[in-house]
């Protein structure tokens, strides 16, 4: 009995960790695309540059899901990487109804200092990379970046799932 708390513990934790990152990688794709959207209309140069460093920072958090080396690297580390090595890591602890391993357990751990970096990266950025960007933007007459609308998107997704499954 012990064994399966201990499993679903950990199964808990890495679920919770997953969809965390994954909303957070939704805002960062979103706003990404909000970027060169942006980018398309814009003819001032020193804007277009700032668009593109801020892009060239959230595609560093953001990352993508090719294999690869994995935590040893700032790509590795990526919220696309980290997702993709949690849901492995819950699959692994899921098949099988035996306590986690000492293995499993460590990665885990890795796997959450790593996304809790990335967490504050991206906390730093919506206080202070996007502010100065939507400054800009405003300066030009243009419309201002919105790092919450993926999280709106999903969460009107998951409402439209409910009202269907209360049929």
């Amino acid at each position: 009995m012990k064994d399966l708390r201990q499993q679903f513990e950990l199964e808990s934790n890495i679920t919770t960790a997953v969809h965390l990152d994954y909303q957070v990688l939704r805002q960062v794709r979103s706003l990404r695309q909000q970027l060169n959207s942006i980018r398309e209309r814009v003819r001032e140069r020193p804007l277009v540059e700032s668009i593109t460093a801020l892009d060239q920072k959230l595609q560093g958090l953001e990352g993508n899901e090719e294999r690869g080396t994995f935590l040893s690297t700032p790509q590795g580390r990526s919220l696309a990487r980290l997702n993709v090595g949690l849901t492995t890591l819950l699959a692994a602890v899921d098949s099988a109804d035996v306590s986690p391993t000492t293995q499993q357990l460590t990665t885990f751990n890795n796997v959450k200092n790593a996304l809790d970096q990335q967490l504050a990266n991206w906390d730093q950025i919506k206080r202070t990379d996007i502010p100065a960007m939507n400054l800009q933007l405003r300066q030009s007459g243009l419309s201002m970046l919105n790092p919450e609308s993926g999280a709106v998107i999903e969460q009107r997704w998951h409402s439209a799932e409910k009202a269907v499954g209360e049929d």
